[in-house]
């Protein structure tokens, strides 16, 4: 339910005209962009989170790494890969990031896309 409120919280903020139609109509295809831009709003999503930028390659599977604080000093790993395509994402598309994720123990992994995803996805 978190989830949800953060959404609810990210659409508020960009109601101020920031992500509107007409930005999308004129957004360069370029998908360094688009992650720069994710990166803003992993900012709006996760305040209390500090993110770095991963490299173009090698980076595991993720395109942002952050850390969150919980309760008692304990912190959570944050895993977000971003995808600008203009047609439906396929699963192969996320299926590194899922396994890199599942193997260094990250626990949420965010998938930031500009499509739609594929039905056989889920």
């Amino acid at each position: 339910m978190k989830s949800l409120t953060r959404l609810s919280e990210m659409g508020k903020a960009m109601s101020m005209n920031i992500l509107t139609p007409n930005y999308w109509k004129s957004f360069k295809n370029d998908g360094r962009l688009f992650e720069s831009l994710m990166g803003d709003v992993l900012k709006i999503l996760y305040p209390d989170a500090s993110f770095i930028y991963t490299s173009a390659s090698w980076d595991g599977g993720k395109d942002h790494e952050g850390v969150m604080p919980l309760l008692d000093a304990a912190k959570a790993k944050i895993w977000a890969e971003c995808k600008y395509h203009h047609s439906a994402l396929p699963i192969h598309e996320v299926s590194m990031t899922l396994l890199m994720a599942y193997i260094e123990a990250a626990q949420q992994v965010l998938i930031l896309s500009y499509s739609p995803i594929k039905k056989t996805f889920m």
